[in-house]
């Protein structure tokens, strides 16, 4: 959902990184991310290799590298891959039936700002999605930024890449999540975040529908 990410779309560019007015200030998150191209993923990326299906009864599928990957949450409709196994970068892919994909989005931005309360759309350029698909099928998609909610008041900060589209009566939707401020810096012209999109971007182009295989 990178950014071409995801999918061929979110280099550009693969949140599941950075912050509008988030890091207290946009120039801040600005200045800690300054990526003189878009730090989105490559628009297309080979499919991995070595792959384990993962389908559902919705109707999709897709395949990734379970060396890389460890399956965290899942039931019917989607699941949750762990990047590594580690708890801070999450690839979430969803199905939904009978749902457009701009209402999938939609509905989903909503429920990730129960736990990110400032959850907010991220349109400077390195954060653009461009031409949003997964399993190269054309969708939506839209970067967004925000900080976990505490008592306290805000906590660690948090970067999503979403995408989603649509075959049939079957919507996918992948969002690429980082939580912490590791995944939004440059270092040395390195930029980490880039590596965990391109990772999730392999599995956004496996997406199959299997009404594209009935017709």
């Amino acid at each position: 959902m990178i950014l071409a990410l995801f999918g061929g779309a979110l280099v550009g560019s693969i949140a599941l990184a950075a912050i509008l007015t988030l890091l207290s200030s946009t120039e801040g998150v600005a200045e800690t991310c300054v990526y003189p191209d878009p730090c989105g993923p490559p628009r297309s990326s080979a499919e991995l290799v070595s792959l384990t299906a993962w389908e559902s009864p919705l109707g999709y599928s897709f395949r990734y590298n379970a060396e890389i990957w460890t399956v965290g949450e899942e039931d019917a409709s989607g699941v949750t891959l762990r990047l590594a196994g580690r708890e801070d970068a999450t690839l979430r892919i969803v199905g939904a039936a009978g749902t457009a994909p701009d209402t999938a989005l939609a509905t989903y931005v909503d429920e990730v700002r129960g736990r990110v309360p400032d959850l907010a759309e991220d349109r400077r350029a390195f954060r653009l999605v461009l031409g949003p698909a997964v399993g190269f099928r054309d969708g939506v998609g839209a970067s967004y930024a925000g900080h976990v909610g505490s008592p306290q008041g805000p906590g660690p900060v948090v970067t999503m890449s979403a995408m989603a589209a649509q075959v049939g009566e079957v919507t996918v939707l992948v969002s690429m999540e980082m939580t912490g401020e590791e995944w939004i810096q440059v270092e040395d012209g390195a930029w980490q975040g880039e590596q965990a999109f391109q990772q999730a971007d392999s599995i956004i182009n496996t997406v199959r529908w299997s009404s594209e295989e009935d017709g």
